[in-house]
């Protein structure tokens, strides 16, 4: 009778102790976080308005252009990053092209060049691809000039950020460009000398 007694004290602290494991122990397939969205905005530097080409004055008109192409955004934490697109839709857009030199009621837009899922946390980096293709100027006269990047000078641009991107917030990076303080006339086209900076990185 004793050995059963001692059996059944014996086999409910092994009972016990496997529950106080079970219950302590994680599984490894814990609730993923949910992500939290990362925009990045650019706009042109308001001060920056005109340029001079050759001895004429660059006037606005409102079907001037300066399209640059923006692509392959990444943020970064560390060594590990995530893609950035520019929207949240299933067809995730890799590339988009903006006129940075448009205007409306005598100001220039904001753009949004990416706006994506990612996993919460801080990022320190953010890389994204920018390149020009063309000016157009309409007053005094049409000028149609390229616009490349200098000779060996890669399209990727980084830039040092502390953005904390938290579930189901938006983060937001805000970038201003000179669109024309970037040019440098070279033979029959312009150098884009990207001058780009973070104004700021908000939660809106």
């Amino acid at each position: 009778m004793r050995q059963r007694t001692r059996r059944g004290v014996f086999l409910a602290s092994v009972l016990m102790l496997l529950t106080v494991l079970a219950l302590s122990c994680t599984t490894g397939v814990e609730p993923s976080p949910q992500p939290g969205t990362l925009r990045v905005t650019l706009t042109s530097d308001p001060a920056d308005t005109s340029v001079i080409i050759l001895s004429d004055t660059s006037q606005y008109y409102p079907s001037d252009r300066m399209d640059i192409i923006t692509s392959q955004g990444r943020a970064y934490r560390g060594e590990n990053f995530a893609q950035l697109y520019v929207d949240q839709t299933e067809q995730r857009i890799l590339s988009d092209t903006n006129n940075i030199i448009y205007r409306e009621n005598n100001q220039y837009l904001t753009y949004t060049i990416f706006n994506s899922y990612v996993p919460p946390g801080t990022y320190d980096r953010l890389e994204l691809n920018l390149a020009g293709t063309q000016l157009i100027i309409h007053v005094p006269r049409i000028y149609e000039i390229d616009v490349l990047l200098p000779p060996g000078e890669s399209p990727t641009m980084s830039f040092p950020i502390n953005a904390e991107v938290k579930e189901g917030q938006v983060t937001q990076i805000d970038l201003q460009i000179k669109p024309f303080q970037s040019l440098g006339r070279y033979l029959d086209y312009y150098v884009f000398d990207r001058q780009v900076e973070v104004l700021r990185v908000t939660n809106p």
